[in-house]
């Protein structure tokens, strides 16, 4: 999945136009970045409908804190840790157990040709075990590992998203990797005793 991509100028000229009195050009960062925003929510164990709802709530807050942001540093960062504060707040209001990934993640963009039924097939087994190898992974691990490869985040943004150390991140994304292919392992292990 490729991560929404947008000029960083678009965004600095769609929010300076906000600032003036242009609502509709904070149109420009809906688009480029509700569906991420779902999919983060998706990521974090909510319900897609859930996770809609969760993003248009996301960016209601971004855009009452526009006069806040510091151009002077990335709007991805700054957006995923209103995001990932919002999505806590979220599930720990609800008294919900953390879980990831309860629902198959849609793909950014549709394709305008479908491709043949064995092929959907085993894009959405791909799918349900990606699914059910990274719900073993423990949530402070898989939350570097989502924003890294599913969103494209840095290590410094993930950092600045997380509040943790570049360090403490990379050593996650260790870990999670780990944990993933150790679940790999063990699932192929099963499976060839059947």
């Amino acid at each position: 999945m490729q991560p929404a991509t947008i000029d960083e100028r678009n965004i600095t000229a769609s929010i300076e136009a906000c600032l003036k009195g242009d609502t509709d050009a904070f149109g420009v960062i809906v688009r480029a970045f509700q569906q991420p925003l779902h999919r983060y929510g998706v990521h974090f164990g909510l319900r897609s409908e859930d996770a809609e709802d969760a993003a248009v709530d996301i960016l209601i807050k971004v855009f009452r804190s526009l006069a806040r942001f510091d151009t002077a540093r990335g709007f991805r960062p700054w957006l995923f840790r209103i995001a990932h504060n919002h999505l806590i707040e979220l599930i720990r209001s609800r008294s919900r157990r953390r879980r990831f990934l309860n629902e198959t993640t849609r793909c950014e963009t549709e394709r305008q040709t479908s491709p043949p039924p064995e092929e959907r097939f085993e894009m959405h087994r791909s799918a349900r075990r990606l699914q059910r190898l990274l719900a073993a992974v423990p949530p402070k691990y898989r939350d570097v590992l989502v924003l890294k490869y599913y969103h494209g985040l840095s290590y410094r943004d993930i950092a600045a998203v997380t509040g943790l150390k570049e360090n403490t991140v990379a050593s996650h994304l260790l870990r999670a990797k780990k944990r993933l292919r150790e679940e790999m392992i063990k699932e192929d292990a099963d499976e060839m005793s059947f």
